[in-house]
């Protein structure tokens, strides 16, 4: 059976993400939120979410990945196949 995720790519997004996250998490099977370098509470919140594979990002260190891949542009962005390299699920969708 297909698996369906959704990626985030956020940063410093505490007042939003948990909102977000509750209003697709009984739709998806997997969320994959790559943090860009918060200095809020957003990597907890995110950690608090059973379903959510959070990976912390920066422009010079590469998490370790659980499926496939990822590397961060200088910039702290990820080109387009990076980025939806590290879902698990048949599908995704980028939110």
């Amino acid at each position: 059976m297909p698996r369906v995720s959704a990626l985030y790519i956020v940063k410093n997004e505490e007042e939003y993400l948990p909102f977000s996250i509750q209003s697709i998490h009984g739709a998806v099977d997997e969320i994959v939120i790559v943090d860009n370098g918060s200095t809020d509470r957003t990597p907890g919140i995110a950690r608090s979410f059973p379903k959510v594979k959070l990976l912390i990002s920066d422009a010079e260190r590469t998490p370790t990945p659980r499926c496939g891949t990822f590397r961060t542009g200088r910039d702290g962005s990820a080109p387009a196949p990076a980025r939806t390299s590290r879902r698990c699920g048949t599908w995704a969708s980028p939110t």
